[in-house]
């Protein structure tokens, strides 16, 4: 199962430690695609083109599967990045733009028609007054929509008619059935339609199958598994049976051998790796700071127990935190935008922490204590779910219920600001009725006119997985800050809780003061 790559196990240096290697193409054809995908950004595209150009068209397909793909909000449908795969043209063709068709061919003629649609029109022919950006290939007529790596498109697509004709025939005849031009009376182009958006939803759904079979979730999965978790009856007398989605995740994923050699379901993990001999798990991310590691102090003894006693468990653990983490990549935010890899790690298992002090006393067989060996029979899944409810109601609802209360009790004298409260404190209401306390996040911009550091704890808290600011944790709440601290860490914890609880009791006296 391919895990999710973490920023920190790439040192700064990789790229010229790779480069040094003295099989280089095999060393880079070894390489996981995440972990490809992982050097280019930490190193920068540019820099990457002689390890780009040593990967295989099936690495580079699964390397723009993660690179070419963005939503604007966590949970929406990713869009293709026609820009990004310009710049991509761009640094193939300086690597040779014979290696460049080379690639494209790999690709796959659905993929490069989607891709090269977005960038070009073609038609059979246009007249003899043609557009700016405009060339004659192969008996084709092809002029520019976006100006952007026009050099580019031209060579690549030169070199795939002088030596892949079939392929560039194929591309072509499929472009000029998505083109469709009007001429004004001078023989001008006058107007081009976008092409037809079957095209590229059809390259979307295979993209969307290798993710679904290499570990990844969609939006529309992340954001129902997340809104199942905040809904658990801990009250019940035993823990629910694990959810339809997840269950089909885990079935249907594809679990044949790597075909990347030296990889293994650990790979991502923050506790090490594990295996059948049981070799002792190493430390949470060994550059965080001691604190943190505190803070997860319970899931590094139960994951450490599970480690040393059964390997293959650990590994299973290690699945189902990357599950975790990959629910929280495509169906949550973090930082007013989607989460990293690092990012969402962390905060799984910081969840999971959260999960496993408040699991619940009647649903354990012996003295209402965890046992060491906890976790050897009790997935991480539905400890996440333990702890995501716990967030859901002792954080996000009560924080947004606690300063409806604390601002309908309080009055201004510019009228403006009164008001301005008066319409958040409807919203809140609101929100909390649904069952939504994270849409209070982009309204409460009043609070900031009020007390700025207040504010910006508020919009932490309201976060869908919300979080603390690591300087408050060693200061009085009540006390005012004179700053905005960015410095934030996931709660993991019921002390973390309770310093939220201290928060909101003290927010009144900071409103005011």
């Amino acid at each position: 199962m391919t895990t999710l790559s973490r920023e920190s196990a790439l040192p700064a240096n990789a790229l010229a430690r790779l480069l040094d290697t003295p099989d280089l193409q095999s060393a880079v054809r070894r390489l996981a695609p995440d972990v490809l995908h992982q050097l280019i950004r930490t190193a920068g595209l540019d820099e990457c083109g002689q390890v780009i150009a040593l990967a295989t068209p099936e690495q580079l397909m699964r390397v723009f599967d993660l690179d070419l793909w963005a939503n604007s909000q966590p949970g929406c449908p990713e869009q293709f990045n026609a820009g990004r795969f310009g710049h991509w043209l761009e640094v193939l063709v300086d690597i040779g733009a014979d290696a460049a068709a080379d690639t494209l061919v790999g690709l796959g003629v659905d993929f490069v028609t989607a891709a090269m649609t977005r960038h070009v029109s073609v038609v059979e022919h246009l007249g003899d007054r043609q557009p700016e950006l405009s060339c004659e290939i192969g008996g084709c007529s092809i002029f520019a929509k976006r100006s952007e790596s026009w050099d580019a498109v031209v060579h690549v697509l030169t070199e795939l008619e002088a030596k892949h004709p079939d392929f560039f025939r194929d591309v072509m005849i499929r472009c000029i059935s998505v083109s469709n031009q009007r001429v004004d009376d001078n023989g001008r182009l006058f107007s081009v339609l976008e092409p037809d958006a079957q095209i590229m939803a059809d390259v979307a759904g295979d993209r969307d199958e290798r993710r679904e079979r290499a570990g990844f979730v969609t939006p529309p999965q992340a954001i129902a598994f997340l809104d199942l978790s905040t809904r658990l009856v801990i009250s019940e007398p035993a823990a629910p049976a694990r959810d339809y989605g997840t269950k089909a995740y885990f079935r249907d994923i594809d679990r044949q051998p790597s075909q990347y050699p030296g990889l293994d379901a650990a790979a991502g993990s923050p506790f090490g790796q594990g295996s059948a001999s049981g070799s002792r798990a190493k430390g949470l991310l060994p550059s965080a700071a001691t604190d943190e590691q505190s803070s997860l102090s319970l899931m590094i003894e139960l994951m450490q127990a599970v480690s040393d006693c059964d390997g293959s468990v650990f590994a299973t653990r290690n699945e189902e935190l990357a599950y975790l983490a990959n629910v929280l990549v495509a169906g949550c935010s973090h930082n007013s935008g989607p989460f990293n890899e690092a990012d969402a790690y962390l905060a799984a298992v910081s969840v999971c922490n959260l999960g496993l002090e408040n699991w619940p006393r009647h649903w354990l067989r012996h003295d209402g204590r965890l046992p060491t060996t906890f976790l050897i029979g009790q997935d991480l899944v539905t400890v996440f779910q333990i702890g995501w409810t716990v967030l859901h109601e002792r954080v996000g609802l009560f924080v947004a219920r606690s300063l409806e209360h604390t601002l309908s009790g309080m009055t201004f004298s510019e009228g403006d600001v009164h008001a301005d409260v008066g319409d958040l404190c409807v919203w809140l209401r609101q929100y909390v009725k649904a069952g939504t306390p994270w849409r209070a996040q982009d309204r409460i911009e009043v609070v900031a006119i009020l007390d700025t550091p207040s504010w910006a704890t508020l919009c932490g808290l309201l976060g869908r997985c919300p979080v603390v600011p690591k300087p408050s944790m060693k200061e009085r709440p009540a006390r005012r800050v004179l700053r905005v601290s960015s410095d934030v860490e996931f709660i993991a914890g019921n002390r973390q809780i309770a310093w939220v609880e201290q928060f909101m009791r003290g927010l009144p006296d900071r409103l005011i003061a």
